[in-house]
């Protein structure tokens, strides 16, 4: 029950960034989340809210650079977007309602593309 309200919490967090709001703001809230789901990752990675165009649809990507992770989306959803992306393809780990597999490996040494 305790993680369900996490998760809730979580979310609500990241939605509030999903409108025109300062980038800062979204960019904070987006590594206060990741602090959450993977606090003893957290440090591997470094998010950047980029701008989008105004008839396109929410962006996001998922860069290495050096030692780090970079998770890139126009709002704060899209970047929740790129970590589920990173932890689902890269990771092969997953955060789900009735459980959880954050065995997060070591970091590669560099991602096949951006995605």
């Amino acid at each position: 029950m305790i993680r369900i309200i996490w998760l809730v919490v979580s979310l609500v967090t990241v939605l509030s960034c999903h409108g025109p709001h300062d980038t800062a703001d979204c960019a904070e809230a987006s590594e206060k989340l990741i602090e959450r789901v993977i606090p003893s990752h957290a440090h591997r990675f470094s998010v950047e809210i980029i701008d989008k165009d105004s008839d396109s649809l929410d962006v996001f990507e998922v860069e290495s650079a050096g030692d780090r992770i970079v998770l890139r989306g126009n709002n704060g959803v899209s970047v929740a977007s790129a970590l589920h992306q990173y932890l689902k393809k890269y990771a092969h780990c997953s955060i789900k309602w009735n459980g959880s597999n954050l065995d997060i490996p070591a970091l590669p040494k560099e991602l096949y593309a951006v995605v």
